[in-house]
């Protein structure tokens, strides 16, 4: 479905925050059988004036443990996992997984980490004692956090998309729920997206975009209000060809 949306000059000001039921059209979400309509608009409003579009075609993602070890006395595994993907799988990363040793699938954390960032083995040996996996990647493997993001191997992969960095590294999240989806452990009814500051701004994007990710849990200011006000200092952030809108 295609919307109108209008440029910046002629927006409204609203000092409040907006009404998430309100419809194009103006009239209201009155039933729960409106709310995925909505939630479609939603999604365009915000690829319209923040995030860009992803690719409607990302291929196929594939991975690989290329490490592996036991970790805290056996009760996890640590490994190491190459990625491609992108349509004609020219997109390569890795991403770096905790998980505990124990019968039945369990919950994952999917994590964008800053570059030289890991988590600490005390966080890893919590979550993990209580059932559930982490798996981190560098995000700046899509792309780099300045200015030269529109020249990364993912804006090169799908040169038709108009998203910022934020979207970039949000669709890394959901290469990794690909590959979740193709293991015999993970419990994909319960992937949680998170990331710290920024990269809780790219959880909430991934989240919103990937149904198959259940729980956004962002951390410090990684909201869409802030995400709002920095992309005036960091605009490689937002969408490309709309930065008009900032």
């Amino acid at each position: 479905m295609e919307y109108y949306f209008r440029k910046k000059d002629d927006l409204p000001s609203i000092p409040e925050l907006p009404d998430p039921f309100e419809k194009p059209d103006g009239s209201r979400v009155m039933t729960p059988e409106e709310w995925p309509a909505q939630r479609e608009y939603l999604k365009e409003l915000l690829a319209h004036y923040l995030y860009g579009h992803m690719p409607k075609d990302s291929g196929v993602t594939k991975g690989e443990v290329v490490f592996s070890r036991p970790v805290y006395n056996g009760k996890a595994v640590a490994e190491t996992i190459k990625l491609t993907a992108g349509r004609k799988g020219e997109v390569v990363f890795y991403a770096d997984l905790i998980r505990p040793v124990k019968e039945g699938r369990v919950p994952v954390f999917t994590w964008n980490q800053f570059t030289g960032r890991h988590g600490s083995p005390a966080e890893e040996e919590i979550v993990c004692r209580r059932g559930y996996a982490i798996m981190e990647f560098d995000k700046e493997q899509f792309a780099p956090d300045n200015g030269d993001a529109i020249n990364g191997v993912v804006a090169k992969a799908f040169p038709e998309c108009d998203w910022g960095a934020i979207a970039m590294w949000a669709w890394g999240h959901s290469r990794l729920v690909d590959y979740l989806f193709t293991t015999d452990w993970a419990d994909t009814d319960k992937i949680i997206a998170t990331g710290h500051s920024r990269g809780g701004k790219v959880a909430l994007c991934a989240a919103i975009y990937d149904e198959r990710i259940a729980l956004c849990a962002r951390l410090r200011r990684g909201g869409l209000l802030p995400l709002f006000g920095r992309t005036l200092r960091r605009r490689h952030w937002a969408v490309r060809n709309g930065r008009q809108h900032q």
